[in-house]
């Protein structure tokens, strides 16, 4: 449950909330929210003893060094701020609970092969205050398969809509635009692995996270990584898995944001890998893989579990530009949207896998290449508008020795 405590001025404060157990006489932090009105929100199982206190933000600007977040607490960037160029590339240790907000200025990783790293036990929570807005437009041309792009400090990505028509759908292509220039992000200058390590927590409520030639963004291991808005843009190469986001043994709970603009060798947008990645809404959009031999323009599993009941996967590619790729008649690589091998599943009972673009096979969705133990169930949902250029399975492909169930229900299942 969520317990709130209203009429408290919060302004320019951050809330602290301790569970206080008088038996063992200890105060436990119940790691407080602010909401948007101002309220202070904390999750609970029980009704009990609470401190409230407030503190105030540490502001930030200019050069940073690397026990910066040691203590903890809340941070606020007063302006751009980055790393010291001293010759060191000591990470940003996060061992304690940590908030930054963002606040419209962009922190700057500067050193070569520097990352924050969130220890376990650690929750790092990063917010934007100032999070820029969003143009929402009608786009002609194709309704799948287009990149998102990033551009003279602009982001812009595609949603495909689809809507029910009795028992067909009907598809709109929508472009988003953002301008980053007064976004507050987590920019790395120079190529570094990630942007973050997460063995702890981290929760992106808001903000820019981008990698410039890097091989991740976000990558988890053995971590829990929230996202409830922002955007992960722009990370990946050509060569190593998930661009934007690589997980190897962990949970991904996406609620909000938006994965854009991220390219690898398979796992564009998310590279999964042993644990859980529940998908609820935001969206895994305009990612790609270019090889012939990659796969899962949007996402990758690969012995792990996808939940996905909301939100999109959209217009993510799979290109095919190799012989290799066009003379495979068996089908073995595709997955504009979503590719699943290794002792994978995916359950899905809501959401939208639309106008993705695979060059060979699965378009929307391929399940169990190379791999005769993945399962595919869909009780609920909408795969529309994909499309498989040369190989089978234009929104979703089940190959041999994958288990597939589609379940009809009350509230209808939506596949074209």
């Amino acid at each position: 449950m969520t317990v709130t405590f209203s009429g408290i001025d919060t302004e320019g404060l951050y809330p602290k909330v301790y569970h206080i157990d008088t038996n063992a006489q200890t105060a436990t932090d119940m790691e407080a929210e602010k909401t948007e009105t101002g309220d202070v929100a904390v999750a609970t199982d029980h009704f009990s003893m609470y401190d409230i206190s407030l503190v105030a933000d540490r502001g930030l600007s200019g050069t940073i060094g690397q026990d910066t977040f040691k203590d903890g607490g809340e941070f606020r960037l007063t302006d751009d701020a980055w790393t010291a160029d001293n010759g060191s590339s000591a990470n940003l240790s996060i061992t304690q609970n940590t908030t930054i907000d963002l606040n419209g200025h962009t922190l700057k990783i500067s050193k070569f092969g520097q990352y924050f790293d969130v220890h376990e036990g650690a929750k790092l929570t990063i917010m934007d205050s100032k999070a820029p807005q969003e143009t929402v437009s009608d786009a002609s041309g194709d309704i799948y398969g287009n990149k998102a792009t990033l551009e003279n400090d602009t982001l812009t990505y595609y949603i495909t809509k689809s809507a029910a028509t009795g028992t067909g759908t009907t598809e709109t292509l929508v472009k988003h635009t953002v301008p980053l220039a007064g976004a507050g992000r987590i920019l790395c200058g120079e190529a570094s692995a990630q942007v973050i390590l997460v063995k702890g927590t981290l929760e992106l409520q808001s903000g820019v996270l981008q990698n410039t030639g890097g091989n991740h963004i976000v990558l988890v291991d053995r971590g829990t990584l929230d996202i409830n808005g922002g955007y992960i843009v722009g990370g990946g190469s050509n060569g190593t898995p998930g661009g934007g986001i690589y997980v190897d043994n962990g949970t991904v709970n996406i609620r909000g944001g938006v994965i854009a603009a991220n390219r690898s060798s398979s796992g564009g947008g998310i590279f999964f890998q042993n644990g859980t990645l529940n998908i609820s809404g935001g969206a895994v959009t305009g990612n790609w893989v270019n090889s012939g031999h990659d796969n899962g323009g949007g996402i990758y599993v690969k012995s792990g579990t996808l939940n996905l009941s909301g939100g999109y996967v959209t217009n993510n590619r799979k290109e095919c530009d190799c012989d290799d790729c066009k003379n495979d008649v068996n089908n073995t690589h595709g997955g504009g949207g979503i590719a699943l091998a290794n002792s994978s599943a995916m359950n899905m009972t809501g959401g939208y896998v639309t106008g993705n673009y695979s060059g060979l096979a699965g378009g929307g969705i391929y399940a169990g290449f190379h791999s005769h133990n993945v399962t595919f169930t869909m009780s609920g949902g909408t795969i529309a508008s994909n499309c498989a250029e040369l190989g089978e399975g234009g929104g979703l492909r089940i190959a041999g020795g994958t288990n597939g169930v589609i379940r009809t229900t009350e509230k209808g299942i939506h596949y074209q």
